[in-house]
């Protein structure tokens, strides 16, 4: 077989039990399927602490400029515009022994509850409908805090329950559309004291 000089397989005879390739552990990458959802000031989910709840699905989140054409003559330039971004999708897990399910409803009966007809009601204990921060927390393999996506005046503006249907083997979700002012991205978040631990010990 031939191979470059400084090829990792340079050498390398599998058959006869040779060194297996070294593969720089400056690939590792942040795996998708490992994060948890935490909420910091949230009415009806988080009381007077910070929450962690388990989600089985987090939506795409975009956040950019829109474009702003000037046209002279034959040339085009483009300057940064407005902010521009869509509301995210996150599927939680309906827990039994958890209120994590009434803790988003009630979460979003105070942007509008449909038993008083109040839409962003804040009364008068002080009751507001925008959550303070959503944070996203990305675990590495050991199941630490390792950055997290963090959304900045979060408030609940769509809720949509599972179907239920006998031929399906899953379990109940609920999926809520949030909408937020705006984003940071962080490498090592501003996790509250505490929150470093797994969904079972801060969840609702």
């Amino acid at each position: 077989m031939a191979v470059p000089a400084n090829s990792i397989i340079d050498g390398l005879d599998r058959r006869t039990g040779g060194t297996l390739p070294i593969i720089s552990s400056d690939l590792e990458t942040v795996r998708t399927y490992q994060f948890e959802v935490n909420f910091q000031g949230f009415p009806g989910i988080t009381g007077n602490q910070d929450v962690t709840v388990a989600a089985k699905q987090v939506g795409q989140i975009s956040y950019g400029v829109e474009s702003i054409a000037l046209d002279r003559l034959n040339d085009k330039v483009h300057y940064p515009g407005k902010v521009t971004y869509e509301p995210v999708e996150i599927t939680f897990d309906n827990l039994l022994l958890k209120n994590s399910t009434a803790n988003l409803w009630k979460s979003f009966k105070e942007v509008y509850n449909p038993v008083t007809g109040k839409a962003g009601f804040r009364g008068g204990n002080g009751t507001k409908y925008k959550g303070e921060k959503m944070t996203i927390v990305e675990m590495n393999g050991a199941n630490q805090p390792i950055a997290g996506v963090e959304l900045y005046g979060v408030y609940a503006e769509k809720v949509a329950f599972s179907e239920k249907n006998y031929s399906t083997n899953e379990f109940s979700t609920v999926t809520v559309t949030f909408r937020f002012d705006f984003m940071n991205y962080e490498k090592k978040p501003g996790i509250p004291a505490g929150a470093e631990g797994h969904t079972n010990t801060r969840a609702t």
